[in-house]
């Protein structure tokens, strides 16, 4: 008999600020369970694949295979900034220190960038990221659909590390995003060919209730 549960999961600064659908294949002899992750319809067509899996502690890791999808630099209000689709569409603005990311007015210019003409008609989310160090990045992201600053954004924290790593010109790349809300998430990232990016991203997640469905 096949069992599968579909599980909508809060994650608290991790994978997403919203809720995702995922199906797990439950494995009876087994502590770990894989599952499936669906973005919501609309979404654009960069995730080629997307599989993950489930450890102790609330701990969830997700692995990714995207189409390169990045465009720029764009400049907008005599910054530079880039389009990055990580599976949703993202601009993303590195500040030069942690000063001008905490003050910077997210709600105002994130709403400025997010209705753009660049990015009509479907607008973007807007992501402000400062780099401690190579691998340490602390992000604010304006979310389209929210409209606000949101406490956590997984897919902004995936544009922020590969616009980083096309910035640099490297195949791979380990880091940690802090996310507002202090919840930090690992993402690993390499790009096996010009045209493909594969990144996992692991932290923590609430599960918010569950059905099972027998087959």
């Amino acid at each position: 008999m096949l069992i599968l549960t579909a599980a909508f999961l809060l994650c608290a600064g991790t994978l997403a600020a919203a809720p995702l659908c995922i199906f797990f294949r439950i494995q009876p002899k087994t502590k770990v369970a894989t599952f499936n992750y669906y973005q919501k319809p609309g979404q654009t067509d960069s995730v080629i694949a997307c599989e993950g899996k489930k450890f102790p502690n609330s701990i969830f890791s997700v692995q990714f295979t995207l189409n390169k999808k990045i465009n720029g630099p764009y400049k907008i209000s005599s910054k530079t900034r880039y389009y990055i689709d990580a599976g949703t569409d993202h601009i993303v603005n590195y500040v030069p220190t942690k000063k001008d990311l905490n003050e910077t007015d997210v709600a105002g210019i994130g709403k400025i960038m997010r209705f753009h003409k660049q990015f009509q008609p479907n607008g973007t989310n807007v992501n402000f990221v400062f780099c401690e160090s190579p691998n340490k990045f602390y992000l604010r992201t304006f979310e389209r659909g929210v409209e606000a600053e949101t406490l956590a954004c997984g897919t902004g924290s995936m544009a922020a590390v590969i616009g980083r790593m096309n910035l640099g010109q490297k195949k791979k790349l380990f880091c940690k995003v802090i996310q507002s809300s202090k919840e930090v998430l690992s993402i690993k990232c390499r790009m096996p060919s010009q045209n493909k990016i594969i990144l996992e991203q692991k932290g923590r997640a609430k599960l918010i209730f569950t059905g099972t469905y027998e087959l």
